[in-house]
């Protein structure tokens, strides 16, 4: 009974609320877990979209793609997800996902060597056991997606260093850890100091980049309306800029 007047003294005065023990307004902070090759493009296109949105910041979570299904897997608490297309079918057979799914983007393998490509590299098969190669761990999409290329090409590749993401693979060939790496267009694109970008013919669109809402999400509305915005021109400006192509 008590709350109940309290509904209608809260009506008299001119407040809204939802029930008598209604929520809290919604939150209007986003929280996009995301993998950390779209991390950098997505925290452009969070710039972007709060000129014209009341909400009042949009928190990247960056991690590889099977890394941050596992987090949000383990309770971690978020508001949408934006990972390549193996990792959203792993947090949909999780639960985790709340309604459809959009392809945001498409992105490739390349590989990366040091400026200058001191060791003539042109592609995957002229390196030999004699270079140095950097994958991804294997539980990262990248280095599935990196040996399906390979078994097409009829290429046995042997890395001799394990990246934890397709970032730390780009970073082991600019500090002269290892001499090639097989990484993301997208993350060679924003790392063009010290080393050199080897296209791979018919590698260049072979990752989609998908967005989801998280089940579990706090802010609902404004999370989707980041999804629908990195569909948007504005939003796949930003990500093309960062060496993303359209869906």
């Amino acid at each position: 009974m008590r709350h109940c007047l309290l509904l209608v003294l809260a009506l008299v005065t001119g407040l809204v609320l939802t029930g008598c023990n209604g929520p809290s307004p919604e939150a209007k902070t986003v929280t996009v877990y995301a993998d950390a090759a779209a991390s950098d493009a997505l925290r452009a296109g969070a710039r972007v979209f709060r000129q014209t949105r009341t909400v009042t910041e949009v928190r990247v979570q960056p991690g590889g793609s099977n890394d941050v299904v596992d987090r949000l897997t383990g309770g971690a608490q978020g508001d949408a997800l934006v990972v390549p297309e193996t990792g959203m079918k792993r947090a949909q057979r999780a639960g985790l996902i709340s309604g459809g799914v959009w392809t945001v983007a498409r992105d490739g393998l390349v590989l990366v060597v040091a400026k200058g490509n001191p060791l003539d590299i042109t592609g995957l098969d002229s390196i030999g056991e004699d270079v140095g190669l950097a994958l991804c761990d294997d539980a990262d999409p990248c280095a599935s997606e990196a040996r399906e290329l390979a078994d097409d090409a009829d290429v046995r590749l042997m890395p001799e260093s394990r990246g934890k993401d397709a970032l730390a693979v780009r970073d082991m060939v600019a500090t002269g850890k290892e001499d090639v790496g097989i990484t993301y267009a997208s993350v060679a694109a924003t790392h063009p100091d010290g080393i050199d970008v080897i296209p791979l013919p018919g590698a260049e669109r072979v990752v989609r980049v998908q967005a989801a809402l998280l089940a579990d999400s706090r802010s609902p509305g404004p999370a989707e309306d980041f999804v629908k915005f990195l569909a948007s021109p504005q939003g796949q400006a930003a990500l093309r800029e960062r060496g993303f192509t359209a869906p």
